[in-house]
């Protein structure tokens, strides 16, 4: 396994994935503010309650795929299965000619295996207005993230989102007790990208090219917010 080093505030590694060093990037300083805001445990949720499970075997049967390469075949399918059961709660009950009504989650965070989704608009308007007032246009939230130490996030392609490229704000309260990983489209390399506070990442999402990537979390705390960000995102960063 390849690990890649910070390219600081000029992207260029692949054609498909980028890293940067955020904090070097002019302008960018209210976006960073934004997302820290947003580093803390959720109100509410209890560390405990997520620990419990480090202990669980099919816990750490599933995550030991991390730290192998995906079989794309299968995980292709699981993150299809997962989409729709997570997009159509009510599809069994419309098959049995029931009328079919959204449900209504009344709690703003959705435990997932291995990780914590933090599904209040709300919760993240600032940052994102922040992000489109930087990119001059819509940014659409692709998501919000915490990997408490000792999670992680499976192989998975991000396919079920709008195709183009993604960028991740990453934050962490310790500098590399966590790290992103992917396999490289154009060479097949499989890459590991250590994760500090003010770095973001940017990936391609391509149906025809999958982007394969997952997450690690060793022994941090790992927030980290996800926008649709315009294709000429490169101009503005540059």
């Amino acid at each position: 396994m390849e690990t890649q080093k910070s390219i600081g505030s000029v992207p260029g590694t692949t054609a498909s994935f980028y890293t940067i060093d955020a904090t070097r990037i002019p302008g960018f300083e209210g976006i960073l503010e934004q997302s820290r805001l947003l580093s803390r445990i959720p109100e509410g949720y209890h560390p405990d309650h997520f620990h419990k499970q480090l202990d669980d075997p099919e816990y750490a049967r599933n995550r030991d795929e991390v730290y192998h390469l995906p079989d794309t075949r299968a995980m292709l399918e699981r993150e299809a299965r997962e989409h729709f059961e997570n997009r159509l709660p009510g599809l069994k009950k419309t098959l049995f000619n029931k009328p079919f009504k959204p449900q209504q989650r009344k709690s703003p965070i959705k435990e997932c295996d291995g990780y914590l989704a933090i599904v209040s608009e709300k919760h993240i308007a600032p940052l994102r207005q922040a992000v489109e007032g930087f990119f001059g246009g819509p940014c659409t939230r692709v998501g919000d993230f915490w990997y408490p130490a000792g999670g992680y996030r499976s192989w998975h392609t991000n396919n079920y989102d709008v195709h183009g490229w993604e960028m991740f704000l990453v934050d962490v309260d310790v500098p590399q007790g966590s790290y992103f990983q992917y396999i490289d489209p154009a060479t097949g390399a499989w890459v590991k990208v250590p994760d500090k506070p003010g770095m973001i990442n940017i990936f391609k999402v391509d149906p025809k090219n999958h982007f394969w990537h997952s997450i690690v979390s060793e022994n941090a705390n790992r927030w980290s917010q996800g926008f649709r960000i315009p294709d000429n995102w490169i101009e503005r960063l540059l």
